[in-house]
């Protein structure tokens, strides 16, 4: 029979017997006394922790806005004359006279590298007018009544004044998708390169008048009275007086840029702009008016034709850029 005192010190011996167990693998890590590593690091100092790598937040997209001039313009506004046309028709000087459009610009883009971003863009021009007179002589005949004793009418031709009027207004507008690459990112000042097409609009409008005035000089044919005769030649559609046109048009065209400038870094997430840019817009539109020409009984009408072509604008161009996210 085993006693409690036998009982008891069996138990403490088992108790320590695990104690020995559970305790040996942290002595057999620890065993350079000082807890800096176990005996495989006797020796040697601790494995170096890596420390963490730093990480620059690059923005993926980003909006702006900005504003620009065309100091220079070079194109084709042409006035061209057919039919019967009589007189000196008002000429424009070409698009240099339409030069220096306010552009507003709205555009939003994407970073595909930290150098290279895409991005597309709308640029809204302001509308330009320009309005051009001339005037000439005309032959218009007209049906006068005969002097008694003839009855009836005859058919007389007089010279007269006739004043020409020429407005036309001009808008044109772009939808840009531009490349930038940004050389030298990541420092206070960036110079950048880009390249863009797009598609052009013009808006053409134009209001032509022909008015006849005085008459300057009799019919030496008028076998009755060589002097001008009283009343008002007929014009083509029955109208008199006054030959008036108003008329606009919208063309297309395609659209190509070439870019260059800088970028100042305001922020980490904002940028500011400013660059030239050479712009040919395509877009093309045509408006033809009827002209006073010489008359037989009633006046004949010719053509008067503007031709509003492709323009090569350059500008300078600023605007403010925000990275988004």
């Amino acid at each position: 029979m085993t006693t409690p005192s036998k009982a008891l010190a069996a138990a403490f011996a088992v108790s320590i017997a695990l104690i020995s167990i559970g305790a040996a693998p942290v002595l057999a890590a620890d065993m350079n006394g000082n807890g800096h590593g176990s005996m495989k690091d006797r020796g040697n100092g601790g494995v170096p922790v890596p420390a963490p790598v730093p990480y620059e937040e690059h923005y993926k997209y980003y909006m702006g806005a900005g504003i620009g001039w065309a100091f220079r313009s070079s194109g084709d506004v042409g006035l061209s004359v057919g039919g019967t046309v009589v007189g000196t028709a008002p000429t424009f000087g070409g698009y240099d006279e339409f030069r220096g459009p306010g552009v507003a610009s709205l555009y939003a883009g994407r970073y595909v590298t930290p150098s290279l971003r895409l991005e597309v863009g709308l640029d809204l021009r302001g509308s330009q007018s320009r309005e051009r007179h001339s005037s000439y002589q005309s032959s218009l005949s007209t049906e006068v009544a005969n002097a008694a004793p003839l009855t009836g009418t005859r058919t007389v031709t007089n010279t007269y004044d006739v004043s020409r009027s020429d407005e036309v207004r001009l808008r044109n507008n772009t939808l840009m998708f531009n490349a930038y690459y940004d050389l030298n990112r990541g420092g206070r000042l960036t110079p950048y390169i880009g390249a863009g097409i797009g598609i052009s609009q013009v808006r053409f409008s134009r209001s032509a008048s022909e008015t006849i005035g005085n008459c300057v000089g009799s019919d030496p044919n008028d076998p009755l009275n060589t002097a001008c005769q009283s009343g008002t030649p007929a014009l083509p559609g029955g109208n008199y007086g006054t030959l008036s046109h108003d008329n606009s048009q919208t063309g297309w065209g395609v659209a190509a840029s070439l870019m260059a400038g800088l970028t100042y870094n305001l922020s980490a997430r904002t940028h500011l702009d400013v660059g030239y840019r050479l712009m040919y817009q395509g877009a093309t539109a045509s408006i033809s008016a009827k002209s006073l020409g010489p008359c037989a009984g009633t006046c004949l009408a010719g053509v008067s034709t503007m031709d509003i072509g492709s323009r090569v604008d350059h500008e300078i161009r600023t605007g403010i850029r925000w990275d988004l996210w």
